[in-house]
């Protein structure tokens, strides 16, 4: 759950978190 928040808030910003997805699923 922690890495889930984590990745969102900083998968937003990085593009390691855009093709993630999870990054993905949140934008």
């Amino acid at each position: 759950m922690a890495i889930n928040m984590v990745s969102t808030l900083d998968g937003k910003a990085s593009v390691g978190g855009r093709a993630s997805p999870i990054g993905s699923g949140t934008d």
